[in-house]
């Protein structure tokens, strides 16, 4: 495994539109609540995210399968009958069905099949990389948690530094829901992304708590201890409500250890930086 950063940041945001909420920022829920989202890597905005190179010939009933696998989740949870699947699969097969247009199902159905089981939980090296504030903290909006890498949650071998890469990894059809393939394609990103100096959390679905959003889409959480928080740090445009709330939270006696450890990122007069100086008081 990778030497833990120094310190490991997650950034929240929050819309900037005058009738939503400042409030719901969801770092405030964070430390509100003690539990982080976890979200399956189909749901990210990275089209490559977790999708392998499989470079074995696939036959038709291994394409069958992983279709079958990638449909069959959501198909289920609207009780649909599996002969309806197994035409499904047919009709596509069917459209496609040259060895390209066979791996090329496999493969796009990987983040699907993995998103059954696993989810991830992003972080970041970096507490003041401009822009990480502007695309993960609403333009300097939000706020960012910096985390403990000590703690227990960082330890094991679902935690890993993401490699940065042009190549993507090479996998195969009925290995892509193994835990340690798993990690090896949420580890691998385009270098594209190497500003955001990433560390991720594989975690198992089943081992995190599940509520329903507004939108009746499931939400995957996972319990953290107050004392793995180590501090928290606001934008340079962070409103004063979110201030507050912060404020308020950190007088919860779990989270006192924060009151000297609150930063702001401020604007470098000179160059194009963001500086993050610790305050007193927000």
């Amino acid at each position: 495994m990778a030497e833990p950063a120094s310190g490991i940041f997650r950034y929240y945001g929050h819309a900037l539109f005058p009738e939503e909420k400042p409030l719901e920022n969801s770092g405030l829920k964070v430390l509100e609540g003690l539990s982080l989202k976890v979200t399956p890597p189909n749901e990210f905005n990275d089209v490559f995210e977790c999708s392998p190179i499989i470079e074995r010939p696939v036959t038709k009933a291994e394409a069958r399968s992983s279709f079958k696998a990638a449909i069959g989740g959501h198909y289920r949870g609207q009780s649909a009958p599996v002969a309806s699947i197994d035409d499904l699969a047919e009709v596509v097969l069917g459209l496609k069905s040259a060895q390209p247009d066979l791996n090329y199902v496999a493969q796009q159905n990987v983040p699907k099949i993995i998103s059954q089981k696993y989810g991830v939980v992003c972080f970041s090296a970096k507490p003041a990389d401009t822009l990480m504030w502007a695309h993960y903290a609403a333009y300097g909006h939000g706020i960012a948690l910096e985390f403990d890498p000590a703690a227990p949650l960082f330890n094991g071998i679902g935690f890993f530094r993401v490699e940065y890469d042009d190549n993507r990894v090479v996998s195969v059809p009925n290995a892509v829901d193994d835990f340690n393939q798993v990690v090896r394609l949420a580890r691998r990103k385009s270098r594209a992304w190497a500003n955001e100096a990433e560390h991720r959390l594989v975690v198992p679905l089943d081992q995190t708590t599940q509520k329903q959003s507004n939108n009746g889409k499931p939400i995957y959480l996972l319990k953290i201890k107050p004392e793995w928080i180590r501090s928290v740090t606001v934008g340079q445009k962070a409103s004063v409500d979110i201030k507050s709330e912060i404020n308020r939270l950190l007088r919860r006696p779990d989270l006192k250890h924060l009151h000297p450890e609150r930063f702001r990122m401020v604007m470098d007069s000179k160059t194009f930086r963001l500086n993050r100086e610790r305050v007193t008081k927000f």
